[in-house]
């Protein structure tokens, strides 16, 4: 019987309930520590807790810390942080309580208690549909110094997730044959999905399980050898050349047969090792000897075993449902033929026929999810996978020998090989070209075209941003995270370009084009200047009277390339009674996707050609 979903046991650490709550309750259940979680509408309706653009709740903690101190006024608990805003009340309650007791909130994130909610009237309330809170939205957590707390961390052998009718039941481990290109296939994998049934209209349990290469224990002995009354006579051709025994198989339960002297055919099981066949030379008797087998046998063994250490494929993929296990070395072949069976066992029941699953079957078992992947990129020995390029949680330490490093110069240094007085050409970010710089992501195809199709048929929207907050705390907020949603790589446009590196929603603000202003006057000045030494010029202009120089001073907004197709648009802002030249997002970015604008460039009679590529592209910058 497949496994049953694990009992959630996690407490809230401010209401002290028990598991995930009603969407229009408290919500679900966050992460705020190792080990610790907090209700997502218990956190946000604290009074020290606020939320910034990209969804992090701030001061979390000390709303925690307050709440060990003061008790519920309804159920007179501890964690009670919802406090009244008049300045006269302490009235203090949980989240749940506070509704329960007809406390007021309002648009403002004010609470008023029932004696003093005449002092909402007025003013906006927060509608009760609003409490849904499906927007990404996560803690604040300081992982760099997580203190004591970390010598608490679950094992990842019992570490049990549940995403939906996903329910992965345990992480498994990382060994030499889970370091592949894309992915990380950690042994004794167990995940179950639920997905149609094969015997009723209803769904069913898929549950996948990831082994590693070993022998089975339950191995069965090779044929015996024919008794001399059982032996064909001498004649037969097929022991005039030697005979042909096959030993082993790639099923569960494999069998083969041997010709008895009556015609009949007698089976017997054997060890699933790879299918191979051995020629068993012909002896004076007319008989395979029973060391001819033996010999068989030990040289099958030591070739599937030499096979399992040199193969980097050996890993098994089990999946099984309602009594029946399906078994192989791929995947996504091993699914094709669970689904091929799968209808056609419903269509000799008369039953409807099954909607096709997703494409990526890695994906629906967890293996490629993002919330997974997060979880097995700091599973134990991570840091030895030198082929999979770690996406979510880089290792602190690399191998030595994962390192691969190309020797620049044949003596290993640059001074013992002396001047030869020929230069290189001078260029001050060849360092952001390094071999030894982690790889740019990979885009995802599938959303990249969803992200695409969506905005060519939403056509010329005017764009908002997710979190409705004024543009002075929106660009406050930007300046202390958009190095984590953007990096500097190799471009095919040009030179170096600007990549994404997590999901920038349309109408978001993506970076600051940082510089020096200088007056317009400036520029040829500069320019000259910069050419004469080799460099390349990075300017924006403000207005008629401004110009941001970035080629000195300035970020990474700098390598953004034209496209006449672009995912992003500038626009100027005002912050603080200063102009900032803003990027945003035109349309939904996915991560690996290039940041591109429109440079919009005058006509000129002198053109600079365009090497965007896209399907609008129209040859020429300007």
């Amino acid at each position: 019987s497949p496994p049953q979903p694990p009992t959630d046991k996690r407490v809230c650490l401010l209401c002290l309930q028990t598991g995930d709550l009603g969407n229009s309750e408290a919500g679900r259940l966050l992460p705020c520590g190792c080990g610790e979680w907090v209700h997502i509408n218990c956190a946000i309706w604290s009074a020290e807790v606020y939320e910034e653009l990209s969804g992090v709740l701030r001061c979390v903690h000390a709303a925690i810390s307050r709440g060990t101190r003061l008790r519920c006024d309804r159920c007179r608990e501890l964690g009670a942080t919802v406090g009244c805003c008049n300045s006269t009340c302490a009235a203090n309650f949980h989240f749940m309580c506070a509704r329960e007791s007809g406390c007021v909130f309002l648009g403002s994130k004010e609470v008023f208690c029932h004696a003093h909610r005449h002092q909402g009237e007025g003013k906006e309330h927060f509608p009760e549909s609003e409490f849904l809170v499906f927007r990404p939205v996560w803690a604040e957590v300081n992982w760099e110094n997580p203190g004591k707390k970390a010598l608490r961390m679950a094992d990842p052998l019992k570490l049990q997730v549940q995403i939906g009718s996903l329910c992965v039941h345990q992480l498994g481990e990382l060994v030499e044959l889970s370091d592949t290109p894309t992915l990380l296939l950690p042994v004794h994998f167990r995940s179950s999905v639920e997905f149609w049934s094969a015997s009723s209209p209803s769904t069913s349990t898929y549950q996948l399980e990831v082994s590693g290469p070993a022998l089975p224990r339950d191995m069965g002995p090779l044929l015996p050898p024919p008794s001399s009354s059982d032996a064909p006579p001498a004649g037969d051709s097929h022991l005039d050349t030697g005979a042909m025994v096959t030993v082993g198989g790639c099923k569960e339960e494999l069998w083969h047969s041997a010709l008895a002297a009556d015609g009949e055919q007698r089976k017997t099981k054997c060890h699933p090792a790879a299918l191979r066949p051995f020629r068993i030379p012909k002896t004076a008797s007319s008989e395979p000897s029973l060391n001819v087998c033996a010999e068989a046998e030990s040289a099958c063994l030591r070739r599937y075993r030499s096979s399992q250490r040199t193969n980097p494929f050996s890993l098994w993929f089990t999946i099984s449902s309602d009594g029946k296990t399906w078994r192989g070395s791929d995947l996504q072949e091993l699914w094709l033929g669970v689904l091929a069976e799968l209808q056609e066992q419903r269509a000799r029941l008369a039953l409807p026929f099954a909607p096709p699953s997703k494409s990526d079957v890695y994906r629906q078992f967890g293996l490629r999810d993002q919330h997974m992947l997060r979880l097995i990129e700091q599973l134990p020995h991570a840091n030895k996978c030198c082929k999979y390029q770690f996406k979510y949680h880089q290792p602190s330490s690399m191998s030595s020998w994962c390192i691969k490093r190309e020797v620049v110069n044949a003596t290993g240094s640059a001074r013992s090989e002396g001047y030869n007085g020929i230069r290189s050409p001078s260029d001050m970010f060849s360092f952001l070209t390094s071999d030894l710089r982690p790889p740019k992501p990979e885009v995802d195809l599938v959303a990249l075209e969803s992200a695409v199709a969506l905005s060519e048929c939403s056509g010329p929207l005017k764009l908002q941003p997710s979190c409705d907050l004024p543009t002075a705390m929106r660009y406050r907020s930007l300046q202390k995270t958009y190095k984590q949603h953007v990096g500097v790589f190799g471009s095919s446009i040009h030179g170096l370009g600007l990549y994404c590196l997590q999901e920038i929603e349309p109408g978001e603000m993506v970076i600051e084009y940082a510089g020096t202003v200088i007056r317009s006057i400036l520029t040829d000045k500069r320019e000259n200047l910069y050419d004469s030494k080799g460099i390349g010029c990075y300017m924006f202009r403000i207005d008629a009277d401004l110009v941001v120089d970035a080629t000195m001073s300035g970020n990474e907004a700098r390598f953004i390339n034209h496209s006449c197709e672009p995912n992003c648009y500038s626009k100027v802002i005002t912050v603080d009674g200063q102009k900032k030249i803003m990027i945003f997002a035109l349309r939904k970015i996915v991560p690996g996707e290039e940041l591109t604008y429109d440079y919009k460039f005058p006509l000129e009679e002198a053109k600079i050609p365009c090497n965007c590529g896209s399907r609008k592209c129209r040859k020429t910058l300007n």
